[in-house]
């Protein structure tokens, strides 16, 4: 919009610059018709040369404007189909040939007609002021757009490594506890396992050991009872045990000995239930009853 802008007031004062060149033209053509009516025909000859140049200047100024318009209107052009593209690079290249091809279109009108004057250098060094101010502009844009491309790019690069590295962080600890917690949960089963295993033995072992007691029990008794059977009231002359106090034989006793079950757990002599030791085995200590 702003080269649009530009391009319609440069025209316009080149228009009213034109008209006004036309004006004194044609005042001076008409002064000069004048002039040549009163002295004569070499005169007027030379006034009617001097018009035909000045029609061939107006003509080539006509033509140099025309070909600015058609650069003008071929610039925008360009640069619409630049926009509708998206294309920053081919926009800036397309620029800087439309900015050459209006130099070299200048140059030409320029070279062309030498003769125009003061008004149409300024406007050939408005034209390429414009038309390089453009493309540093163009070109600074282009850069500053891709380095910020760039910048976001490598942004999401790093908040992308960011993430993941998150997620792997995550994912590991949480394996590592369910592992641990696997772990864990094995001792423990284990450890009840181990528990259970232990109470099972301890208790079939305390079965085994009441059992076997019971059964030398049962078997001291049937001996006793046999041993009572034999030898009548003095059953003690079977034993082959020794007091723990006096080391005599229990057998040379003449009345019967005694076991601490007599004063403490167990009952009376006379073969009754004998002491026990820590494994549950039957255990007799017969003492001097006296």
């Amino acid at each position: 919009k702003i080269g649009k802008a530009e391009a319609k007031a440069k025209a316009a004062a080149l228009a009213r610059s034109q008209e006004h060149v036309l004006e004194k033209d044609s005042v001076r053509d008409d002064e000069d018709d004048e002039e040549a009516d009163d002295a004569g025909p070499s005169l007027s000859q030379q006034r009617k040369s001097r018009k035909e140049r000045r029609a061939a200047e107006r003509v080539a100024e006509a033509e140099a404007e025309a070909a600015a318009k058609a650069a003008a209107k071929a610039a925008a052009k360009a640069k619409r189909r630049e926009a509708a593209e998206g294309s920053r690079a081919e926009a800036e290249g397309r620029a800087s040939e439309i900015a050459a091809k209006e130099r070299a279109e200048v140059e030409k009108a320029r070279l062309r007609h030498f003769s125009t004057g003061a008004a149409l250098a300024e406007a050939e060094g408005e034209a390429l002021e414009v038309a390089a101010r453009r493309v540093l502009d163009t070109k600074a844009k282009a850069e500053a757009l891709a380095k910020a491309e760039k910048e976001a790019a490598e942004e999401r690069r790093l908040a992308r490594i960011a993430r993941v590295r998150a997620a792997k962080a995550e994912a590991e600890a949480t394996a590592k506890a369910k592992s641990e917690k696997e772990a864990n949960d094995e001792a423990k089963r284990e450890a009840a396992q181990a528990a259970r295993q232990k109470k099972r033995e301890e208790t079939k072992a305390r079965t085994e050991e009441a059992k076997a007691g019971k059964a030398k029990q049962a078997e001291a008794a049937a001996i006793g009872g046999s041993l009572r059977a034999e030898a009548g009231d003095r059953w003690w002359r079977s034993l082959d045990d020794d007091d723990p106090i006096t080391c005599e034989p229990i057998a040379d006793l003449k009345y019967p000995p005694f076991n601490l079950d007599e004063f403490g757990e167990g009952a009376g002599g006379g073969g009754g239930p004998a002491n026990k030791s820590s494994k549950g085995q039957a255990v007799k200590f017969w003492f001097d009853g006296r």
